[in-house]
């Protein structure tokens, strides 16, 4: 993601003109946009026109529309974003109040309205424009003499480095190849060390043809550099060292279970805990956001959890709750776990709310509560900033 311009007062109020450049950037959009911000983006629309002989001719236009947005869709498969709107201003092609839906595309900068840019907009924008903070996996994919250190990402791989070295071949009566290969070991080892942050790299996947990916391993293990933990490591089979074979090794099915697995083991973990907590301890476990706010005024939260789709909100009132909680957690010691809803662990705790915590202490003056949804059609609709129009470009 690139962040193109922007125009944000004391308040939060403003936009963002940004530009997706990565599929993942998609995703992390999908949690940006809420209901009841706007957009301005060029789209291609059908226009019936009446010809110079009295006919209608329906043909498509582009152009740059000013939508308020009142649907958001993302499909993870293709993937895809989807706008749907009502129009903020109007021309000769729309008329004020007109439905539209677009789809947002790659390198096309489009600009987003906000009554509130919040904490969380920036700290999911910064995992957007920097994903090297984020990556939880790791790939090395290599053979005898060449390697590429990856970071993977949820639809691509990004290479952050290409180490190569120069291996004779093991021939009787020839020295040199198991020296080559160690330095070439060597050499792999401070590159990775150099370009993965193994304090967000939960897993490293080892790939190659042959044994190669065995014997580095076994290099790791008897020398055990600082990062180096044996229960991240995942290895599999690659056609070659080059990058492109990295797409077949991650398609396999038993790479994906075991990736998946490293992956949210760790959120599985702490949903596991909180269930077994709230059936033996129920006062030390809460859920819904009054009684989770309430536990978090009087500095009980110990680990907190809040799924994604909680956090995509329109309603600015429940944001502003939900980010004073997550001050309050940290700032007293606790944990903030975000846990996404596409995952086994985001949707066990969407069916408790989407938002729970594990408490210090027991509280046992709470009452469940259950949340008001916003209805569909009762969002909350940034305020337009004057002058803003639509314009038409061209013809399809």
């Amino acid at each position: 993601m690139r962040i193109i311009g922007q125009s944000i007062d004391q308040t939060g109020y403003g936009h963002m003109t940004l530009k997706m450049e990565e599929n993942d950037d998609m995703w992390h959009l999908y949690n940006i946009i809420s209901k009841g911000d706007a957009i301005k983006a060029t789209t291609l629309r059908k226009v019936k026109e009446e010809s110079k002989t009295g006919s209608v001719v329906t043909t498509k236009k582009k152009l740059t529309l000013f939508l308020k947005i009142t649907k958001i869709d993302y499909e993870p498969e293709t993937p895809s974003l989807r706008i749907s709107g009502v129009s903020a201003s109007e021309n000769k092609y729309m008329q004020l109040g007109q439905h539209h839906t677009m789809d947002l595309d790659l390198h096309v900068s489009f600009s987003i309205y906000k009554r509130k840019w919040d904490e969380l907009h920036h700290e999911r924008l910064d995992m957007a424009c920097n994903p090297d903070v984020t990556c939880e996996v790791a790939a090395i994919v290599m053979e005898p003499g060449l390697a590429h250190v990856c970071l993977i990402t949820n639809t691509s791989a990004i290479v952050k480095a290409r180490v190569e070295a120069h291996i004779p071949r093991k021939l009787k009566g020839v020295s040199g190849h198991d020296k080559a290969i160690e330095k070439f070991f060597e050499k792999l080892v401070l590159s990775i060390t150099q370009h993965l942050n193994f304090d967000t790299v939960k897993t490293l996947l080892i790939a190659s043809p042959g044994f190669t990916k065995d014997q580095f391993f076994e290099y790791l293990k008897s020398h055990k550099p600082a990062w180096f933990s044996q229960e991240k490591v995942c290895l599999a089979h690659a056609s070659s060292g080059e990058k492109i074979a990295l797409t077949d090794t991650l398609a396999d099915p038993l790479v994906k279970q075991q990736l998946s697995t490293a992956k949210f083991t760790q959120d599985m973990d702490s949903i596991e805990e909180f269930f077994l907590v709230l059936s033996k301890e129920p006062n030390r476990a809460v859920y819904c956001l009054k009684d989770v706010e309430t536990s978090a005024r009087q500095q009980a939260v110990q680990s907190l959890f809040i799924s994604d789709s909680t956090l995509r909100k329109h309603k600015v009132a429940d944001r502003e709750k939900i980010i004073g909680i997550i001050k309050s957690v940290k700032e007293n010691g606790g944990t903030v776990s975000t846990l996404s809803s596409i995952h086994v662990a985001g949707e066990r705790l969407n069916q408790l709310s989407g938002i729970a915590a594990l408490l210090r202490f027991p509280i046992y003056d709470l009452q469940e509560n259950e949340e008001d949804e916003a209805e569909e059609d009762d969002i909350e609709f940034v305020e337009m900033p004057e002058g803003v129009g639509m314009d038409n470009d061209e013809e399809i």
